[in-house]
């Protein structure tokens, strides 16, 4: 995908091989580069000891690249990809950059916007790698033999780094219980993922990441009444829907039936004079027709304000080529791949019709309800240990059960010590931003990033500020943001929200004759894996073939299931805490044999492709 990439000496005026800084740059720039229309621009200065790289849009190539007279004549550099929206010329200045690297968490802090950029002070060989407060454009890094190697994905560093490989135990098994990894994790122990409000600091000699930023929600100070923060986060939403579209007819807007795409919905009517007719939205599901369904709801509201709108269907066909496609891009990050393989074939018939930018609607306005206790929020999150799900104590063979859980605990109690003293809601919200919005929601970007210019208009910097301003109160199931997106448009509160996401039962795909249960079956049966290592092909062929014996749900017991619900969710509402400590309690160990399959399918894909290659484990 485009982004930066390059590698910088560690050692203090240590010069760089020019062979090895331009075998490495070749490298990763061939393993970024998935379409054939991206300008590559580089600068190898050897004996600066740094070889720094970009790749761009070709419709959208960025800030320009210094020139080898700037690098030579300079003390400072700067490499820059993606996008500020304030002034980052006047941040950037001479005087501050040679302060490095004392002043780069203030110049980071003031700056805005969907960035990474690498600054670099010769004098004192000060190096600044940075991504933007939410990692919108990401970083991954490793470093080997006294050189820094870094790159927007994993796979990249994988083409050039010398040491051996390993898999990261307590990666895999938070990939397997939650679905996603944490913030900073990838699946290979020596590479880093380097989270939003962070920044990698080289340094005498040493290697030194830090933060400069933090989403802490309920911080503080509560100055302004309910009325007052609604008000201006309206201001907000319209603010960023307005510097965000810029080019509406290249422009297109994922519309779903949910709140979170109509606060930007309503910010780009606005921008544009309530000319609903100049806006390009698009939605997907199984069908248009399926009453109550993202995409049904989204059919209505662009017919109430003639939006231009399509609609694409996701069908359940040819899973294993869009699957191993979509994992391939993700590097394995989440499982993102195996429940939606099939957006990337919409996304690139989007890209065919001319559209070069895409909006979408990521958020933290606050993840669900009240908690009362850190584990509780750790819960509603997603986030859990792999020690308490029987299922996988099943699939895996004892040894790597026991390793892995006593691993994924480690990586929860450092989760947890992030969060130490903060009240459980707050916990909730910061776990979110930090943890499923970088970890899960950013690898479903990527694979968006490769073919557009991709933006987030509700985690504008602006608005992630404000939000630390918020109560908890507020925060509780969006309800700030929800009064503020009816009073700024409140026309749209005439067509409700959708009730189901009309995707794929891909629990009913797995136990009938389908392309996903036959690419299982084949993956199952693949005795040259590597990844029998660590699982027990019996037991996961045992799992898979419990499934047929389930019988699939009919309308009558789907009804059943739907008026249990209903009564257990009154029940709960009149016993709140009680209510989450069960929830809680049953989420340590709840987890569906699909869910477990498809996540062992994207690790061993991953497995397959990367590490074996490398004759590593």
């Amino acid at each position: 995908m485009p982004g930066l990439f390059g590698l910088v000496s560690v050692r203090q005026g240590a010069f760089l091989s020019k062979s090895h800084a331009q075998k490495a740059i070749t490298s990763m720039a061939k393993a970024l580069s998935h379409r054939d229309d991206y300008i590559l621009e580089t600068t190898i200065a050897d004996r600066e000891g740094f070889a720094i790289a970009r790749l761009s849009h070709s419709a959208f190539r960025g800030f320009p690249w210094p020139k080898e007279q700037d690098i030579q004549a300079s003390r400072s550099n700067v490499f820059l990809c993606g996008v500020f929206t304030n002034d980052h010329v006047r941040i950037l200045n001479e005087e501050r950059l040679n302060a490095l690297p004392h002043s780069a968490p203030g110049i980071l802090k003031e700056l805005q916007g969907n960035f990474s950029l690498v600054l670099i002070h010769r004098n004192s060989h000060s190096v600044i790698l940075a991504v933007d407060r939410k990692g919108s454009e990401p970083i991954f890094y490793c470093e080997h033999d006294g050189i820094l190697y870094f790159a927007p994905e994993v796979k990249a560093l994988l083409t050039t780094f010398g040491g051996q490989i390993k898999m990261n135990p307590e990666a895999v098994p938070i990939l397997l219980s939650c679905g996603h990894l944490l913030g900073d994790q990838t699946l290979v122990s020596s590479m880093t993922r380097l989270p939003g409000g962070q920044m990698v600091q080289i340094c005498d000699g040493e290697i030194e990441r830090k933060s400069y930023w933090a989403f802490r929600p309920g911080e503080g100070p509560y100055e302004n009444t309910e009325i007052e923060l609604r008000e201006e986060l309206i201001r907000l939403l319209k603010e960023s829907a307005r510097k965000n579209m810029q080019d509406p007819p290249k422009t297109i807007i994922f519309l779903s039936g949910g709140l979170d795409s109509r606060g930007i919905l309503a910010g780009a009517l606005i921008a544009s004079g309530n000319q609903g007719q100049t806006l390009n939205t698009v939605s997907y599901g199984l069908a248009e027709d399926i009453v109550g369904s993202d995409a049904f709801i989204a059919k209505r509201i662009a017919e109430r304000f003639q939006l231009r709108h399509t609609f694409f269907q996701r069908k359940a066909e040819n899973y294993a080529e869009a699957f191993e496609e979509t994992n391939f891009l993700t590097d394995g990050l989440s499982d993102i791949a195996a429940f939606h393989p099939y957006e990337l074939t919409i996304l690139k018939c989007i890209k065919e019709r001319g559209f070069d930018r895409v909006l979408r609607g990521d958020e933290t306005f606050g993840w669900h309800g009240n908690v009362y206790s850190l584990q509780e929020a750790e819960a509603e999150v997603g986030l859990r240990s792999i020690r308490g799900i029987s299922l996988y104590s099943k699939m895996l063979r004892p040894q790597y059960f026991r390793e892995w859980s006593e691993a994924g605990d480690v990586a929860m109690a450092h989760l947890e010590s992030e969060a130490n003293g903060m009240e459980p809601t707050d916990a909730k919200d910061y776990l979110y931003f930090t943890h499923r919005l970088q970890g899960y929601l950013h690898s479903s970007a990527s694979y968006k990033q490769v073919l557009f210019d991709h933006r987030n208009v509700l985690l504008d910097d602006s608005i992630l500020e404000f939000l630390l301003r918020v109560p908890s109160k507020f925060r509780l199931h969006k309800v700030l943001y929800r009064n503020a997106v009816s009073a700024m448009y409140p026309s749209l509160k005439d067509i409700p929200l959708a009730v189901c996401s009309g995707l794929e039962d891909w629990d009913s795909e797995l136990k009938k004759e389908s392309a996903l249960r036959k690419y299982m079956q084949k993956q199952i049966e693949d005795q040259n894996s590597g990844v029998w290592e660590y699982f027990d092909m019996n037991a996961v062929a045992g799992v898979f073939n419990s499934l047929s014996s389930f019988p699939r749900s009919s309308s009558s017991s789907s009804l059943r299931v739907r008026v249990r619900k209903k009564i257990s969710s009154h029940i709960f509402s009149l016993f709140p805490r009680q209510a989450m400590a069960i929830r809680t309690t049953r989420f340590q160990s709840a987890m569906m044999p699909s869910q477990a399959l498809l996540r062992f399918l994207v690790f061993k894909h991953w497995h397959d492709t990367f590490l074996s290659p490398h004759g590593n484990s």
